[in-house]
């Protein structure tokens, strides 16, 4: 979202400065032109910036269980037989409106996986309701952990006193918070 509005800045700059031109501002642009063109030098370095930082935490953005690291995205045949036994039977969800989007919900001690049509993983989820041994981010972060550590692997999140959201392109990911512990973990993708 950064980066988006810091080429925003960039783009609008350039434009304002055309208008001015047009509607029969200033004909000598010789200022305008120089400060447009540091700001976009200053946003490309800015974006940089932003873009190594989020590339760096969107990487670390899987849950671990079993030794596998999960992603959404993922193909679930690829990763089902290294996850080991199913704590429960799996669920089948069908969709309210019609339609293909049928999703099946598997669930092992600690954790549990949506799947879109038994094909694609969607979203992954430490639950609150129980214990177990998965972990985010190589195991940098777990439930249990404070604010703080989740700070200081994603840097500042949004959200409020219950939650802690940090985006990544297409994938979400949510700490649920009670008084600043992590209490559970869901890295989700939206359905495509």
């Amino acid at each position: 979202m950064r980066l988006k509005k810091l080429i925003l800045t960039a783009v609008t700059g350039a434009c304002l400065m055309g208008a001015l031109t047009a509607c029969g501002g200033s004909k000598d642009t010789t200022a305008t032109t120089a400060a447009t063109t540091q700001a976009a030098a200053e946003t490309t370095e800015a974006a940089k910036a932003t873009e190594a930082a989020t590339n760096t935490s969107s990487d670390l953005a899987f849950i671990s269980y079993n030794g596998v690291e999960l992603r959404p995205g993922m193909t679930w045949a690829d990763v089902k037989d290294s996850l080991g036994s199913e704590s429960k039977p799996m669920e089948k969800i069908e969709p309210c409106g019609g339609g293909d989007y049928i999703q099946e919900l598997y669930f092992y001690k600690g954790l549990q996986i949506f799947t879109l049509r038994s094909e694609t993983i969607i979203s992954i989820e430490v639950p609150m309701s129980e214990d177990g041994d998965a972990a985010l981010a190589g195991g940098k972060i777990k439930k249990g952990d404070s604010i703080d550590s989740i700070k200081e692997v994603f840097g500042e999140p949004t959200g409020d006193e219950w939650q802690a959201v940090y985006e990544f392109g297409d994938s979400t990911l949510m700490f649920y918070l009670d008084n600043g512990t992590v209490t559970g973990i869901m890295l989700l993708t939206t359905p495509k």
